[in-house]
Parts: structure tokens; C-alpha cells; sequence
């Protein structure tokens, strides 16, 4: 099994960045760190995979909700390299499949984690929190889960996926 959970954006606390502010080197850090250092994982288990197959392989990777809709604090450079990243997994799912390998994706919404309280302020986190019909954020515990249940027997004829796990908020 292989997981690729690493991600980050990369902000001004307290605001989203526009198009405009977002300099080349924030734009070629966030997409190695979100979509390039994914595909080389990927790539290197399908090619180990190939030499030495077995059965019921899993590739799970985390996006995010950022990469489904631009309507998120994180701005232009996480948001394409997620999105990126949601085609990546589907594209490998179609290649990994002949060889017994499910791969899916997990795209969660605003998860309660210091990284997200460093980033937002208290006003953006309320403000996301009622935007949220299950009334809270994420929290780590429930991506844990999600990516668990993608790994297990119980999802092997679940591929090309991806799993929001958002507490029902919608993308416009």
C-alpha cells in the first residue's frame, strides 16, 4: 500500500492570495510539494508493482476540497496543484487497475489541525463552521478513518475515486 498524504499551502495567515500576489516560487513550491512529489511516488510503486505484483494493492492519496472548487482560503497555487493531483489519481487508477491496484483519492474539507488554526483566523474558521451542515470541521480522526476504509478489503471495487470528506458541504 502506498499513501501520499503530504500537502500544504503555503500562506499569508488570515487571507487567501490572489492570482496576482502568488509569486513563481510559491506556485513551483506548492505543486512539487502537492501533485509533483505524488507522481513520483505513484510512478515508483506502479513500477515496483509491475516487477513484483500482489494482490489487492492500494494507492490512497489526500487532496482536497481546495483542488474541487476555488472557493477555499488557500488560493490559486494549492488549489491547481490539488486539482492536479484529483486527475493524477485518476489517471493512475487507470493504469494501476491490471494490476490489482485500487487507487482513490480523499478530498477533505476545512480539518480542524494547528496548521489550519495558524492559518485562519478565528473569524474564517466560525465562518467556515456554520457554512458546514454537519456543524463542525474535521477532524483528523475522520480522514484517518476514511483513508482506512479506502485500504481495506472492504473498498477493493472502489478505484478512480475521490471521497469527499467535507461534512456535507457542497462545491458551488
Amino acid at each position: 500500500m502506498l499513501a501520499c498524504v503530504a500537502g500544504g499551502p503555503f500562506l499569508t495567515p488570515g487571507r487567501r492570495p490572489s492570482i496576482i500576489e502568488t509569486t513563481t516560487e510559491n506556485w513551483i513550491r506548492t505543486e512539487a510539494l502537492n501533485a509533483r512529489g505524488p507522481f513520483l511516488c505513484i510512478r515508483a510503486m506502479l513500477l515496483r508493482r509491475m516487477r513484483s505484483p500482489v494482490a489487492d494493492g492500494r494507492i490512497i492519496t489526500v487532496s482536497s476540497m481546495s483542488g474541487i472548487t476555488p472557493e477555499s482560503p488557500t488560493g490559486p497555487a494549492y488549489s491547481a496543484a490539488k486539482a492536479a493531483f484529483i486527475h493524477l489519481t485518476r489517471y493512475a487508477a487507470l493504469e494501476a487497475a491490471p494490476l490489482g491496484i485500487t487507487v482513490n483519492t480523499v478530498a477533505p474539507g476545512l480539518t480542524d489541525t494547528p496548521a489550519v488554526r495558524g492559518d485562519l483566523t478565528a473569524e474564517q474558521i466560525e465562518a467556515a463552521r456554520r457554512a458546514i451542515p454537519i456543524g463542525r470541521l474535521g477532524r483528523p480522526e475522520d480522514i484517518a478513518e476514511t483513508i482506512a476504509f479506502l485500504a481495506s478489503a472492504r473498498a477493493g471495487y472502489i478505484t478512480g475515486a475521490v471521497l469527499e470528506a467535507n461534512g456535507g458541504r457542497q462545491p458551488p
